[in-house]
């Protein structure tokens, strides 16, 4: 990551790895927990960040979002609790649920998910 991002973006978690017979899913062990954010604009994506966190936690993702966005900017994510903490009063956040949306999760956080796809590619 190279300096600070200026945007208007989503952000979120994944996981890296392939999966285990004993544990499928996010819980398969050695799995690696991907913090990724992009930069939005009108016609697409700008930016993006990646970064590898050791836990979910609210200290980590403040962490992450202070090495490389700027304050006050609106950050969309899925509503995870330790965001609240995360940001504070840092950034704007618009929680989103995309399941109360009634839409998949590529048209409620469009940019987000066209990153994963390349990385996971």
């Amino acid at each position: 990551m190279t300096g600070s991002v200026a945007w208007s973006g989503e952000a979120d978690e994944s996981f890296l790895g392939g999966p285990e017979q004993r544990w499928p899913g996010c819980g398969a062990r050695g799995k690696l927990l991907l913090k990724d954010a992009v930069e939005l604009e009108e016609h697409g994506l700008r930016r993006f960040m990646l970064g590898l966190l050791p836990d979910v936690r609210a200290e980590s993702l403040a962490a992450f979002f202070e090495s490389g966005v700027e304050a006050s900017n609106l950050v969309f994510n899925y509503g995870r609790s330790a965001y609240l903490a995360a940001i504070r009063d840092k950034y704007a956040r618009k929680g989103t649920s995309i399941a109360a949306s009634g839409k998949p999760g590529h048209e409620v956080m469009p940019g987000i998910h066209l990153l994963l796809s390349l990385v996971k590619g």
